[in-house]
């Protein structure tokens, strides 16, 4: 047996399987949706959109249309390094759940060992880091370019950027119960 109780392994490996998929979704969806900068309006009695800046596409709120691509309004030229470590981040993150799935099937059949938990925390934990440090890169390097707006505006993060930083955390999370469940080996179930 080991350090942890095996109720409390099964509860950890599918406590991490439920923070990887989510964190996997939430990067997917925060990597495919617009609303990762948005420009509102400064006027006192209007606070309206004016634009929303994604990592793929730009979308203008007054005359529905988007321009693809997005890159043409980052002054920085860092938009492709962010995807790049966005969307290698999310890979390890599906491939992290995927071997938690595995990893719980195991456990569940008696032969799980802790090298799988130890090998999947450390996946966990490199997809968390880079999640979080391609949206440190978009928060610092990224510089919306807006020489066409004519009004004063106020400039913050949209939905998509808060959504990715939470699959980070949730990947770290996961991590950090896939390591502990580590510590022990599944039960035996069948004797063969």
């Amino acid at each position: 047996m080991g350090c942890i109780d095996l109720d409390k392994r099964f509860l950890l490996l599918v406590s991490s399987l439920a923070c990887t998929f989510l964190a996997s979704a939430l990067v997917i969806i925060g990597l495919c949706t617009n609303n990762w900068v948005e420009l509102r309006d400064r006027n006192l009695y209007r606070n309206d959109v004016i634009v929303h800046f994604g990592l793929h596409r730009v979308c203008w709120v007054n005359n529905n249309n988007c321009n693809n691509p997005g890159n043409d309004y980052d002054q920085q030229n860092a938009l492709p390094a962010v995807q790049g470590i966005l969307i290698a981040g999310g890979f390890l993150s599906v491939f992290a759940t995927l071997i938690t799935l595995f990893n719980l099937l195991c456990d569940r059949l008696g032969r799980s060992s802790g090298l799988i938990s130890v090998g999947n925390a450390a996946l966990a934990c490199i997809a968390g880091v880079m999640i979080l440090v391609g949206v440190i890169v978009f928060g610092v390097r990224v510089q919306v370019r807006t020489d066409y707006i004519i009004t004063g505006y106020y400039e913050f993060f949209g939905f998509s950027f808060g959504l990715t930083v939470c699959a980070g955390i949730l990947n770290i999370i996961a991590a950090i119960m896939s390591g502990v469940t580590g510590l022990s080996a599944a039960e035996k179930k069948f004797n063969i």
